[in-house]
């Protein structure tokens, strides 16, 4: 089953409904709504702090967050998928990060975005599938590198409530912290938290070589930032 959480003055959610309508005639799969407004404790047990928001169930009290397209066949794919009852989630294109393999990582890649979290934060839940979803498109990215100066972006993560001295080292007091590494070096990010807008940043990134001199300068949305 898929339940949608929403509120009835939500200007997303009012341009998902005929989509989620549509979905639902052509599926399967029970398709459901809530009105998150009103089932107040219902969107507290399941830490809905924004809207739209779809969940899907399947013999679990545990729900998958939905992470596809905003449209009707976006919806129908992704439950079709998930329905499968051969179907097993895809390995995460998000790098795990911990005290042992962390400066490793970040010495070794050349823009790297890491994402410092905490399991129960619900905003972290809410970037979760976002993240995901960029460090997939990213990973897509790659096979349309044709010169070494074309560099692919690394999303990886760090569960802070473990790596307690990672958290420390680098100053995280709220969650989720976003930071940008290059070979090493730490830079504060400050650019949009979807999707799109962190997949972005890979077509973006403009490298180039002065003689002996190396400057590199890349473009978060509108933000830039020299390194």
């Amino acid at each position: 089953m898929v339940i949608s959480k929403m509120t009835d003055w939500c200007l997303h959610c009012k341009e998902l409904a005929p989509e989620y309508a549509k979905a639902a005639k052509k599926l399967t799969v029970p398709l459901a709504k809530v009105d998150a407004s009103v089932e107040t404790e219902l969107a507290k047990k399941y830490n809905i702090e924004g809207y739209p928001i779809l969940k899907f169930w399947q013999n679990s009290e545990d729900p998958i967050n939905y992470d596809g397209e905003q449209d009707a066949e976006g919806i129908i794919e992704w439950v079709s998928k998930k329905a499968d009852p051969n179907y097993k989630p895809p390995p995460s294109s998000v790098l795990t990060l911990s005290k042992e393999n962390f400066t490793e990582k970040i010495n070794l890649e050349p823009l790297m975005l890491v994402k410092f979290y905490a399991p129960w934060c619900g905003h972290c839940k809410k970037l979760a599938p976002e993240f995901e979803k960029a460090a997939r498109q990213l990973k897509l990215l790659l096979h349309f590198v044709v010169s070494r100066q074309e560099r692919n972006i690394v999303l990886a993560e760090v569960d802070a409530t473990v790596e307690t001295s990672l958290a420390e080292e680098f100053d995280v007091t709220g969650y989720p912290k976003l930071i940008i590494f290059r070979y090493g070096k730490k830079f504060e990010y400050k650019g949009p938290r979807d999707a799109r807008g962190i997949s972005f940043l890979s077509s973006q990134s403009k490298i180039c070589c002065l003689g002996k001199y190396f400057a590199s300068y890349v473009v978060f949305a509108s933000l830039w930032v020299k390194i």
